[in-house]
C-alpha cells in the first residue's frame, strides 16, 4: 500500500516524497483501512463479480491458489470461496510485500488501526480480501471511493476464459450495494468498459463516472478507448464528465493537453499510472 496525497491507492509502485511508504498488500482490508486512518481523501479498488454475482474487490481477473500453481477466474468462485482464499497475493506477481514483517491488527469502529507490528523474519504482513460490501462498513465514510467498474472486455474474455453476465445485470449488482450503503460517502465510478460508462451514467446521477482510456498505449477492443482523442470524443457524446488516461501518451507528447483543453464540455481530465 502506498499513501498518495489526495487518495490512497489499493497498491501501486508510486510513493511521493511527502510520505513514508507502507507495505501492505493491496485490495485488502488492511490496506484501506490504514489508507483511511493516514488521512487519504479518496481510495481506489477494482469491483467484479463473483459467480454467485457477490461484488468483490480484485484487481486481476483470475486469482492465485494457494500452494498451487493455479489460478482461477473470479467469475468461477463463489463469494465464499474468493474470500476463504486468504491471502493470494503471495503468489502473486502484485504482492507489495516487504516479505518479513509480521503485522497483528485490530480495526476500531472508527476505522483506525491500532497495531503492534513485530519485525519477525519469514513472516509476512497478514490481511484478507474482502467484498464491496464490506468497504461500506469498515471504511469511514469520510473518506471517498473511487470505485473501477472491472467489467472484462471481449478480448479479455477470451484470453483469460473468463464469463461474465449481461452488462446490465451486473452493473445492477454493484450499484444495489451502493445505494444501499453509500449514505453521506463521496464516490465516483471508472472503468475502461464503454457501454458500462454509459449504462452507470444513464442508471444513477447521482455519481459521476469517468471512462478510462490507455491512449493508444495498449490494444483495445473498443474503438471508443483507443485514443486519447477517440476517448474525449465518447465521453463527450456519453455526456460524461471527464475522463482518466494513462500518462505516457501525454507525457511524450504534451500537445494533447491542448486537445484535452480545447474540449470544454468535458469537465475534468486526469492521469493514472499504467495498469
Amino acid at each position: 500500500y502506498d499513501l498518495q496525497q489526495e487518495e490512497g491507492s489499493s497498491g501501486g509502485d508510486t510513493m511521493t516524497p511527502q510520505y513514508r511508504r507502507s507495505h501492505f498488500r493491496e485490495n485488502t482490508i488492511l490496506s484501506f483501512v490504514t489508507a483511511a486512518s493516514l488521512g487519504a481523501n479518496y481510495i481506489e479498488f477494482d469491483v467484479q463479480l463473483s459467480s454467485d454475482s457477490v461484488p468483490v474487490i480484485y484487481h486481476d481477473y483470475r486469482v492465485p491458489i494457494p500452494k498451487s500453481n493455479v489460478t482461477m477466474a473470479i467469475d468461477q468462485l463463489t463469494a465464499k470461496q474468493f474470500l476463504s482464499l486468504g491471502d493470494p497475493a503471495e503468489h502473486s506477481g502484485r504482492s507489495r510485500s516487504v516479505g518479513k514483517i509480521r503485522h497483528d491488527e485490530n480495526v476500531l469502529s472508527n476505522g483506525k488501526v491500532e497495531s503492534v507490528v513485530k519485525k519477525e523474519k519469514e513472516q509476512a504482513i497478514q490481511d484478507s480480501l474482502t467484498s464491496f460490501e464490506k468497504m461500506f462498513k469498515v471504511v469511514p465514510e469520510n473518506v471517498g471511493f473511487n470505485v473501477e467498474l472491472k467489467y472484462p472486455n471481449s478480448m479479455r474474455r477470451l484470453r483469460e476464459k473468463l464469463h461474465p453476465m449481461d452488462r446490465n445485470l451486473w452493473l445492477d449488482k454493484v450499484l444495489d450495494v451502493v445505494f444501499r450503503l453509500a449514505g453521506k460517502r463521496s464516490i465516483l465510478f471508472s472503468t475502461f468498459d464503454s457501454n458500462i460508462a454509459r449504462m452507470c451514467h444513464r442508471k444513477q446521477a447521482v455519481y459521476p463516472v469517468f471512462f478510462l482510456t490507455a491512449a493508444g498505449m495498449d490494444d483495445h477492443w473498443d474503438n471508443r478507448g483507443a485514443s486519447l482523442k477517440h476517448a474525449l470524443r465518447f465521453a463527450k457524446s456519453a455526456e460524461l464528465p471527464g475522463l482518466v488516461s494513462h500518462c505516457e501518451p501525454i507525457l511524450e507528447a504534451p500537445a494533447l493537453i491542448d486537445l484535452v483543453k480545447n474540449n470544454g464540455e468535458i469537465g475534468r481530465a486526469s492521469c493514472r499510472e499504467r495498469v
